[in-house]
């Protein structure tokens, strides 16, 4: 995921938090208890959030590989030019 999609994802999250947390309230819940799922599920929801956004910062094995590669091709045809 990229971090357009990442965004996305957590306000759609966010989004849905809240609708559950509204309606809960719309059936005459315990506000407390309510408001004590709502802040779980945002706590779980930004926790997912950060470890997605630290994933996509973080190159992965074939990314380093593939650049590693690319780099010693580039030397190898600026050698052979010469």
């Amino acid at each position: 995921m990229n971090e357009a999609e990442i965004e996305l994802w957590y306000d759609e999250e966010k989004e849905k938090a809240m609708a559950k947390y509204l309606e809960e309230l719309n059936k005459n819940k315990d506000r407390k208890e309510a408001e004590k799922k709502y802040k779980k599920s945002m706590k779980k929801i930004r926790e997912k959030y950060e470890r997605l956004y630290e994933k996509s910062k973080k190159p992965s094995l074939a990314k380093k590989c593939s650049d590693k590669i690319k780099d010693n091709m580039t030397k190898l045809v600026e050698l052979y030019r010469e």
